[in-house]
């Protein structure tokens, strides 16, 4: 399960005894390990969701106890036993003789090996005392290294996602300021067409005005026209006539000189055509 928000997450540190006779160990609520890659059961368990256990083991003082009596009793055939100090230092204390150097060397001797043995368990004691807090620290220590690793990744997540956004943004700024001009280009064009529309306008006006000049003069020649068309009318018509009498003069005239029949006609008179 990968949570992204950060608000849904939370992390706990807890400590639990192993029973090493027990099937779980202990955990009898959980379910084993190797049936964790099992992606098909998952790996919720009682509305428990594991997503890593960090497991520390240290054994019981009596262990570690017996184990360093068994590496003392490995070496005891090079250092003295608790007895032998007891009698050799009875010994000296029983004595009213001034102690010889060579029993003062073999005492020192003696007390030399005995004090690394036990200032090595001193120490181990100590040690041991202070691994519980130890491991207690690195623990939670990996844990926030794995909160700040969870961290870091979400962070990356969403700086990929703001950098995507960030592109797509400056795009379609770029396709903006692209319309901007577009419309900078056109606004340019429209105000130069609103300076000139005045212009136009006025020049529109003195068409009008000479056409109505024209007009109203043309209108007053035409009144005129049709005061006198009646007398037009008339003079056409009488026109119309005298033109129908000269015809009808002109073909008795043409009649007649072709009736004539002589030389003289035809080598000095010619037709005339109307």
């Amino acid at each position: 399960m990968v949570v992204d928000d950060w608000s849904y997450w939370f992390s706990a540190a807890s400590e639990h005894k192993f029973n090493a006779d027990d099937f779980y160990w202990g955990f009898d609520k959980f379910i084993p390990h190797k049936e964790l890659r099992d992606l098909g059961k998952g790996y919720l368990v009682e509305d428990t969701c594991i997503i890593e256990a960090d497991v520390t083991v240290f054994e019981d003082v009596a262990g570690e106890s017996q184990r360093s009596s068994k590496d003392t009793s490995n070496v005891a055939k090079e250092d003295p036993s608790q007895e032998n100090m007891n009698a050799f230092f009875a010994r000296i204390s029983s004595s009213k003789n001034i102690s010889s150097k060579e029993e003062v060397e073999e005492a020192l001797t003696l007390i030399e090996n005995t004090y690394p043995t036990t200032l090595k368990l001193l120490t181990m004691k100590e040690k041991f005392s202070d691994l519980p807090e130890r491991a207690a620290t690195a623990t939670k220590d990996k844990i926030m290294c794995t909160n700040k690793e969870f961290v870091k990744v979400t962070l990356g997540r969403k700086l990929e996602r703001c950098l995507i956004e960030f592109r797509k943004a400056k795009e379609e700024t770029k396709q903006q300021e692209r319309s901007i001009a577009t419309l900078q280009l056109q606004a340019k064009v429209l105000l130069a067409q609103i300076e000139e529309a005045p212009k136009k306008k006025d020049n529109l006006l003195s068409e009008q005005k000479e056409m109505f000049e024209l007009s109203r003069d043309l209108k007053a020649e035409l009144d005129v026209l049709e005061k006198q068309w009646p007398e037009y009318e008339a003079k056409t018509k009488a026109a119309e006539e005298e033109e129908k009498k000269v015809s009808t003069e002109w073909h008795k005239m043409k009649q007649f000189v072709l009736s004539l029949k002589t030389p003289f006609y035809s080598s000095d008179l010619k037709p005339c055509s109307m």
